[in-house]
């Protein structure tokens, strides 16, 4: 198994050289409108995730308040 490794990493090397793998990119061109629209699809995805927490942790909250008001009508 490690000779058939090391035979296909010998031939990536003829291959590519000191270049990066073709999966890594190396020579692709981004335009800065790519870049955008990606940095807005992130940021969106930032805005979903910030708005689930408020969510989240306005429940916890409102649980926790009547917990402690159950609490209290116990004792």
């Amino acid at each position: 198994m490690i000779k058939e490794i090391n035979t296909i990493a010998e031939q990536e090397n003829e291959i590519y050289g000191d270049k990066d793998l073709q999966e890594l990119g190396e020579g692709a061109t981004v335009t800065s409108e790519e870049i955008k629209v990606v940095a807005q699809k992130i940021n969106d995805k930032l805005e979903v995730l910030a708005e689930n927490s408020e969510k989240k942790a306005k429940t916890v909250k409102k649980n926790r308040r009547k917990r402690r008001k159950h609490l209290r009508k116990s004792y």
